[in-house]
């Protein structure tokens, strides 16, 4: 009956996405309700120290830049279904996609990884980082501001960070970089869901978003 249950509802996810129904993308809400089928088995492809900070409960982590990520798959079941998550979506979506083609039946990638697991499911009256008052009184500290989301283990964030910090020096206060783990609850506030994510602003108007990786030449563009 178990077996049933869990290839019925493989099924409704494939009628209702029309995704390849061995590698599919499913919503926070739609993780939480496979995740009670008691088969699953759900793997964490972030870093060890990215995982120790907070994790999805249940999960096993195993991290996708590991060299031997192949060999520690030999852990989980190929016939039981497996839920996958990063921290927004990057690493898990290639993980999902190297499940299946090492013959895993039944993989399901959490879109918006973890950061948007916590943002679903965090304590309404937490709040930790720079507040919204704060980051209004940034705003309102230049005529011309430009803010960059990051973090530390995204990789775009990476290749932009030397030209940004090139631009931090230059900008006297103009440009300022915000690493989202450490501001997880503006970074929820704004309804932000990718990194990294350019905001410019003029008189705390804003004139300008980008998410995702942006040029030094494209962002020379908008800035100054």
């Amino acid at each position: 009956m178990k077996k049933i249950t869990l290839l019925f509802f493989a099924f409704v996810l494939f009628s209702c996405t029309g995704q390849n129904p061995t590698n599919q993308k499913v919503s926070v809400d739609q993780a939480v309700k496979i995740m009670k089928q008691n088969d699953f088995q759900v793997l964490d492809v972030r870093t060890a120290d990215e995982y120790s900070e907070g994790n999805v409960p249940g999960s096993q982590n195993i991290d996708w830049y590991a060299e031997d990520f192949n060999n520690q798959l030999k852990s989980l079941d190929k016939n039981k279904p497996v839920l996958v998550y990063c921290k927004v979506g990057g690493r898990s979506a290639q993980a999902a996609e190297r499940l299946s083609k090492l013959g895993f039946t039944q993989v399901y990638d959490m879109e918006g990884g973890f950061m948007k697991w916590q943002k679903v499911n965090a304590p309404t009256d937490a709040w930790t980082g720079m507040t919204m008052a704060d980051y209004e009184k940034l705003k309102a500290s230049q005529p011309e501001l430009l803010v960059n989301f990051y973090a530390e283990w995204c990789a775009p964030c990476r290749k932009m960070a030397p030209y940004m910090n090139k631009l931090i020096e230059e900008s006297n206060g103009k440009v300022v970089r915000i690493d989202v783990d450490k501001n997880k609850s503006l970074y929820n506030a704004l309804n932000l869901e990718a990194l990294p994510v350019i905001f410019i602003y003029k008189n705390k108007k804003e004139t300008f978003r980008h998410e995702g990786f942006l040029s030094e030449t494209d962002l020379k563009k908008q800035w100054p």
